[in-house]
């Protein structure tokens, strides 16, 4: 490999890029990521690492790889709109095929007392049976979790965690000294700093 190839590579292959980095790390991350110039494949949980820095989304399901051309926002949207696509095209089959069964059981009625409809019912079952040859795979259930958190209210406005006068040394560095703070109940808290700190 030459010392150029090596100094400017055309492929990146990375793996949760921004696991152990803190928030200022992450966002040089984004900006290396956004700047570089070549192929990056790169595998995250991070939904808000992948919108910002993707372009084209790989999806991998039941054995097939499936490519999504814009953000991790778009593809969820894309994939969405073709979800419902698929139940309405299947729904409208499955109608399709119910009617023509009806058709065909009630054409072979009339066949008992007009035999020359016979060409009809061969007709309409051959169109039947292409019909449900042909059918569009049944779409999955997604599986949703159901839970119910029936005292929630009761929990509103309620402090879950005081502290006081608390103070926190590492060494002879002083991190936190006679801090008073409380959580409420629904609060979020993030402790934001450069690793290390």
């Amino acid at each position: 490999i030459s010392t150029s190839f090596a100094r400017k590579p055309q492929y990146l292959f990375l793996d949760e890029p921004e696991n152990h980095i803190d928030i200022f790390g992450r966002q040089v991350l984004i900006e290396m990521i956004n700047n570089f110039r070549g192929c990056l494949v790169f595998v995250s949980h991070d939904q808000d690492l992948i919108n910002s820095v993707t372009n084209r989304i790989l999806e991998i399901e039941e054995g097939k790889i499936i490519s999504y051309t814009g953000t991790y926002e778009f593809y969820l949207e894309e994939k969405q709109r073709q979800e419902e696509a698929r139940k309405k095209d299947w729904k409208h089959h499955e109608n399709e095929v119910k009617r023509l069964d009806a058709l065909v059981k009630r054409i072979r009625e009339w066949v008992k007392k007009n035999p020359d409809l016979g060409k009809m019912l061969r007709a309409k079952k051959t169109q039947l049976e292409k019909l449900k040859d042909n059918a569009p795979k049944k779409p999955k259930r997604e599986k949703k979790m159901s839970l119910s958190l029936n005292d929630v209210d009761q929990k509103k406005n309620k402090i879950i965690l005081r502290v006081e006068n608390f103070s926190l040394k590492l060494g002879d560095r002083s991190l936190f000294y006679e801090t008073d703070t409380h959580l409420v109940f629904g609060e979020k808290v993030a402790l934001v700093g450069k690793n290390g700190t």
